[in-house]
């Protein structure tokens, strides 16, 4: 991952719409790495999901992979190029213990926990 990626992840960019997941960004509709997490820490578990994944699928133009990094699922998703080559396009916290999302509802945000339901697999307890 090139430095630009790694400030893309961990500080976003400044409009405050791309990147942004350190824990406290705040950032819209953006998940957080755990608060306990360090920079470094988080994007080695990104690093790790992309050289060793539990998970790899083509959807809708995007390689995606994921990884379960001590009970938080990391994705990272690579676009092509217009030369047809794989690169690069985010990586975040899906879900986990400690990984909070800034999520809207009903016109407000919330800084809501994105946590695993025990028998339900994966999912947002912010949706009902």
């Amino acid at each position: 991952m090139s430095e630009g990626n790694k400030r893309h992840i961990w500080d976003g960019e400044e409009n405050r719409k791309a990147g942004g997941h350190k824990s406290g960004r705040g950032n819209e509709n953006k998940s957080e790495f755990p608060e306990t997490w360090s920079r470094t820490k988080a994007l080695d578990a990104v690093q790790e999901t992309f050289n060793n994944p539990d998970f790899v699928r083509e959807v809708n133009g995007f390689m995606e992979y994921l990884k379960l990094v001590d009970d938080v699922l990391i994705k990272g998703r690579l676009q092509k190029s217009e030369r047809g080559e794989w690169q690069f396009h985010s990586a975040y916290p899906e879900q986990g213990r400690g990984v909070y999302g800034n999520l809207e509802r009903d016109g407000a945000y919330a800084r809501v926990p994105l946590i695993k339901m025990k028998g339900e697999g994966w999912q947002n307890v912010y949706r009902e």
